[in-house]
């Protein structure tokens, strides 16, 4: 089957070879307006001229860079890999890896900017093979109402947790907080809340939370995970300050590009997801 598949793709290319194709000359921002008319392509980074047939289109989307390939009469958009048959090269992913390159430098360039070279060398030999799931954001404009404070309210290290009350794995990462500070007294955890929308009671019990001020309240609503009659009790409890404090939590979360929780982000803006264990969390405590 994949013997008749090569065949059909060399007697393909055999007849496209043969037939004269007349190209029209379109510079790249020609390229850019045709897309994004017909299909809407907002985020072409860069377009240029693969050969005589060809133009590649990077297209970036989610913070990855994506090679597509649109013929010279801009009639087919091709998406997938393009295989250079003669010099035996698959010229997508050899692209795709170039790409992967540029983000690991850029990566390690924003990483040492915050950290220092030492402390990025540390954090590398203590988060092997687990550098992508870093990045750096702006604590500018974090939220000064409705934090809940766990662990010394006095000292110098603070780690920011955005959290869902309804999210096992922020009650996960939690209990593992609880550990931590029974350890050590020189960090504070600083929890704002971000409830996630599939999780339909996350909003009540983040502005019940709020509205308390205790953070053994928190630590309750985890332990409470599935037990519906204490949910419903607790998210009772909110209130019209609370709702309005919470939308201000929100809207930090997105204003810096949260899309899961729980996210850990330490006192300088290094930002990773998810559940950390005791040990991963007093690795990123010390890098403070």
């Amino acid at each position: 089957m994949f013997k008749k598949f090569l065949l059909g793709l060399f007697m393909s290319s055999v007849l496209f070879s043969s037939i004269a194709i007349e190209c029209k000359n379109y510079d790249s921002q020609e390229v850019k307006d045709y897309l994004f008319k017909e299909l809407g392509l907002k985020n072409i980074e860069k377009v240029s001229k693969l050969d005589d047939f060809y133009y590649e289109v990077i297209f970036k989307a989610n913070g990855r860079k994506i090679p597509l390939y649109v013929d010279c009469n801009l009639k087919y958009l091709i998406s997938g890999e393009l295989i250079d048959i003669k010099n035996k090269k698959n010229v997508t992913r050899e692209r795709i890896l170039q790409f992967q390159m540029e983000l690991s430098k850029a990566k390690e360039k924003e990483l040492i900017s915050v950290l220092g070279k030492d402390k990025f060398e540390i954090l590398k030999s203590s988060f092997p093979g687990k550098l992508s799931g870093f990045s750096v954001v702006s604590l500018k404009d974090v939220p000064v109402e409705g934090l809940i404070t766990l662990g010394n309210k006095n000292a110098n290290r603070i780690v920011y947790i955005l959290t869902d009350p309804e999210c096992p794995y922020c009650a996960r990462l939690h209990n593992n907080i609880e550990k931590v500070i029974n350890e050590r007294n020189d960090v504070q955890f600083k929890v704002i809340f971000y409830p996630l929308p599939f999780h339909k009671n996350a909003k009540d019990l983040s502005s019940a939370v709020i509205c308390s001020k205790d953070p053994a309240m928190l630590s309750i609503i985890f332990k409470s995970q599935g037990n519906a009659s204490a949910i419903e009790k607790f998210s009772s409890m909110k209130c019209k300050d609370g709702d309005k404090i919470l939308s201000k939590h929100i809207e930090f979360g997105n204003n810096i590009g949260i899309r899961g929780t729980p996210t850990i982000i330490l006192g300088n803006g290094l930002k990773i997801s998810g559940a950390l264990s005791k040990e991963d969390l007093i690795k990123l405590i010390d890098l403070l």
